[in-house]
């Protein structure tokens, strides 16, 4: 029963964070559209972003 408890945990945090993942796209997709795209957001690296929090 641990097992399926740690998988079920596994997954929910790995909604979680897909979830965020995509809340972050959208806010730099509203800010290149509001910004006329002066940011190159291609160049920030999302995983290390996520990884410190900001």
């Amino acid at each position: 029963m641990k097992n399926l408890e740690l998988i079920n945990i596994l997954t929910a945090g790995r909604a979680l964070e897909n979830d965020l993942k995509e809340k972050i796209r959208k806010i730099i997709a509203n800010i290149n559209k509001l910004s006329g795209n002066i940011i190159n957001f291609e160049d920030f690296d999302m995983e290390e972003i996520l990884a410190w929090g900001y």
